[in-house]
Order: C-alpha cells, then sequence, then structure tokens
C-alpha cells in the first residue's frame, strides 16, 4: 500500500482572498482556537464595546416596556441606544480617544460635524439616514457581540435579549450614581424616534460619563471576569454540561 503524502490542486473554497491573512493560517486558527478561547472572535475586541452592549441591552429592555409590543420594540430601541453611545462619547472625548471604539465611527463624525456643529441637534432613528452602518443590526453591536457576550456569561442563557443575573447586578450598580430623571429621559430618548440636543443634552453628558474611555476598577474586575478568566458561575456550569 502506497503512504506517501501527495499534493491536490487547491480547492478554489480554500483560496485565500486578499490580503489579510496571506498565509492561510486562519483555517487552522478557526479550528483551533475556538477550543482555546471559545467566548471571544477576533471582532470582539473591545470591552468598552461589551459594556455598551450590556447598558444598551439594560435601557433598551426599559424602553420597550412602555410598549405594547414589547418585543418587537425591543431591538429598535436598542439600536437607538448605539447611536446614542456613539455620538455622547465622539462629542465629548473626541476621535483620538475612542475613535476605535465606536462602530459606525464614519458616520458618527459625519453626522456630528454636519448637523451637531451646523443645526445643533441629532436624531436617534431606525431610518436608513441616520443608521451609523448600512446594516446597523447585522455589523453594530448587536450582530457582532451578542454571541460573545451570550457565551461569556453575561446575557441570560434562555434568552438573549435580557442580562444574566450578575450582569444585570453591575450594571444596576454602575448606574446608582446617575440621577433617575435622566435615567427616565434617556429611556424616552430611545423608545422612539427622537431629535436631541447634542451640545446641551444632561442624557449626553451622562452616557459619555458611563461610557469613559478608561475602565474603572469594578469594570476592570467584572469584565476580566466574564471575558478573560471565565471563572464565573454560568460559564463553569455551561461547560460542565457540554
Amino acid at each position: 500500500m502506497n503512504l506517501r503524502p501527495f499534493f491536490t490542486a487547491l480547492d478554489p473554497d480554500a483560496r485565500i482572498k486578499g490580503s489579510r491573512d496571506p498565509l492561510g493560517f486562519e483555517v487552522i486558527w478557526t479550528g483551533l482556537g475556538r477550543e482555546i478561547i471559545g467566548n471571544l472572535t477576533t471582532v470582539t475586541r473591545s470591552v468598552r464595546q461589551f459594556s455598551t452592549l450590556l447598558y444598551g441591552f439594560h435601557f433598551a429592555n426599559l424602553a420597550a416596556n412602555l410598549s405594547e409590543q414589547r418585543d418587537e420594540q425591543f431591538l429598535p430601541s436598542f439600536l437607538r441606544f448605539e447611536q446614542l453611545a456613539g455620538y455622547a462619547r465622539f462629542w465629548t472625548y473626541h476621535e483620538q480617544a475612542v475613535g476605535g471604539d465606536i462602530r459606525g465611527i464614519r458616520a458618527v463624525r459625519r453626522n456630528v460635524r454636519e448637523f451637531g456643529q451646523k443645526r445643533g441637534k441629532l436624531w436617534l432613528s431606525q431610518k436608513r439616514e441616520w443608521l451609523i452602518l448600512s446594516d446597523q443590526k447585522t455589523y453594530g453591536l448587536y450582530g457582532m457581540f451578542r454571541m460573545a457576550a451570550h457565551k461569556s456569561g453575561l446575557l441570560d442563557p434562555r434568552n438573549d435579549r435580557q442580562l444574566s443575573k450578575r450582569a444585570k447586578e453591575f450594571v444596576t450598580r454602575q448606574l446608582q450614581g446617575l440621577d433617575a430623571s435622566i435615567q427616565k429621559q434617556l429611556v424616552r430618548h430611545i423608545a422612539r424616534d427622537t431629535r436631541f440636543d447634542l451640545a446641551h443634552s444632561p442624557v449626553v453628558a451622562a452616557v459619555a460619563k458611563f461610557l469613559a474611555p478608561e475602565l474603572n476598577l469594578a469594570e476592570v474586575e467584572f469584565y476580566g471576569a466574564h471575558l478573560v478568566r471565565g471563572d464565573h458561575a454560568e460559564i463553569t456550569r455551561r461547560l460542565a454540561a457540554r
């Protein structure tokens, strides 16, 4: 029996496309890396984007509760929060500090400069012209970070539109210093399409504060446990059941 190795013609589906991975190592990483790091991807590399997702889910659920069509209103409310977070962070800290941490930064930059400075107000809206990505649901935080957050124990195992118990407790503690009236105003902002004053809104200032470029000590510990060490109860139970 001839057991000598041999080469075949290259499978067109395996051919390297572009220059990002010229040696073709990504195929190896995809298989091996998932066994080593099962909760993160090459896209989900920003801790602040994870925290934006958690705050967004928290407030989007509150906004959806104001409507009789709760399930239908969650996603639009979350997308508006993502827009608000991008505008607030870019306006407050400028591109050098947060540009790499905002999905849809080009649209955020354009809208802030063209509308915020000239007209004073911006829209949080589902309308196509105000989405910060061509398909914000797919390419924004909801589409790119939700699965990683779920695998990291940040979302409810039974409902990935709800925060896990530990994540909900953490977000609640982080928001304790935020005035209740501002939280209610934030919820109203994202519950429907809303025009807001970028320069003078207390909501913008509040969002920028709890999404500051630097993580606080509580955030370092919380996200270190969930994203890096995976030493919390939800992940432990899930791995044990595999």
